[in-house]
């Protein structure tokens, strides 16, 4: 006991930069993976963002959006950059199906309608999270008329004006609702 005793004392500096130097590490592992996360929520969230915007555009000389489905998107490359295509599916940067057009499958628009839905689908807890509670521009706001966050347990829609369900969505409810996967995060415009 006495040697232990003696070996602690001696080596007690480097023992405790040894320490140190783990729980330096440490924490620059969790900073890193937690600005990883907030990185592709972004990278997701600007997708929508320039997605819209870009069918915004292209529709604006028309009366409303009809024949509007992900086929169409992809046909008149109006998706955003980054985003790929694998077996006729819109992919975003989750790697997730994107879906745009009348509803969460990409049903084409019918006449008349004005309005549109671009839906994330399969996504894990942490990405419904981050997305449906992304901080998007004040510009982008002005074109969202609610929000849906779906899966097997929950449908949620976050709609202007309402105290608990309001936009935009607030984390701590979004962690109540977002199950552990296949969950949608829809955005009507």
């Amino acid at each position: 006991m006495k040697i232990i005793v003696e070996v602690l004392k001696k080596y007690k500096v480097i023992l405790i930069a040894g320490i140190l130097s783990a729980l330096a590490v440490l924490s620059f592992v969790l900073m890193f993976s937690q600005s990883k996360e907030s990185e592709t929520v972004a990278k997701a969230g600007s997708q929508i963002d320039e997605m819209s915007q870009n069918i915004i555009k292209e529709y604006k000389m028309r009366p409303n959006y009809w024949g509007l489905s992900t086929a169409e998107v992809i046909n008149k490359k109006l998706y955003a950059k980054g985003m790929g295509i694998k077996d006729g599916k819109l992919i975003g940067y989750f790697v997730g199906r994107v879906e745009i057009g009348a509803d969460e499958n990409g049903a084409s628009v019918m006449p008349g309608s004005k309005n549109f839905v671009i839906s994330y689908n399969e996504l894990s807890k942490k990405q419904c999270i981050g997305l449906g509670g992304y901080k998007y521009d004040k510009k982008f706001w002005l074109n969202v008329s609610k929000i849906v966050i779906k899966n097997t347990k929950y449908q949620q829609d976050f709609v202007w004006g309402d105290e608990k369900y309001g936009l935009i969505p607030n984390k701590k409810v979004l962690k109540e609702i977002c199950d552990s996967e296949d969950n949608k995060v829809l955005v009507y415009f």
